[in-house]
């Protein structure tokens, strides 16, 4: 339950910090499936190295 409320406030703090310097939000939208395969399967390689399973 942390995991999608820190995942949240991630995605809203990135986006409001985009509105606020006057950032345009078509260009977010053309590039998202690029760029959210890129940063989640980064995150979730992180997660899934930084978290071994134990015998």
């Amino acid at each position: 339950m942390l995991v999608m409320i820190g995942a949240f406030i991630v995605i809203g703090c990135l986006l409001a910090g985009f509105l606020l310097e006057n950032g345009n939000f078509g260009i977010i939208i053309s590039a998202a499936p690029a760029e959210l395969l890129m940063i989640v399967g980064g995150a979730f390689g992180a997660l899934v190295i930084s978290c071994p399973k134990k015998y």
